[in-house]
């Protein structure tokens, strides 16, 4: 798995690329989630378009849960954009959807970029 994390202000857009892991994830999370400018952040992409496999077992999908509901405390609002046409990587951002439901943050899935930032910045 490869991944670029581009911040704008205090926004980010990561891009996928390869075989990737919710446990890859958590790494970029924590990455985020520890920068002193998530406190301020609005909104977070996720590029998933160049994701050829993507492995979700239970328990990395509860580890990612926790730390992002822990996370709250610090960002209670904030937009997640996953970006992906994959049967798959739809499933899993919708399981994660569920789980995040009571953390105030709004998780949506995209076809494209593009739609993903429009309504980020909405």
């Amino acid at each position: 798995m490869s991944h670029c994390i581009k911040w704008s202000d205090n926004n980010t857009l990561i891009k996928l690329k390869g075989d990737v892991s919710l446990g890859d994830m958590l790494d970029i999370t924590m990455i985020i989630n520890s920068d002193n400018r998530f406190s301020k952040m609005k909104y977070r992409i996720y590029d998933f378009n160049e994701v050829t496999s993507f492995q979700a077992p239970e328990y990395e999908m509860s580890n990612i849960v926790e730390i992002n509901e822990k996370s709250t405390s610090w960002n209670n609002k904030l937009k997640i954009a996953a970006v992906s046409s994959d049967q798959k990587i739809a499933e899993i951002v919708k399981e994660f959807t569920k789980r995040m439901k009571s953390s105030g943050w709004e998780i949506v899935l995209f076809s494209t970029v593009q739609e993903a930032m429009v309504w980020c910045k909405s």
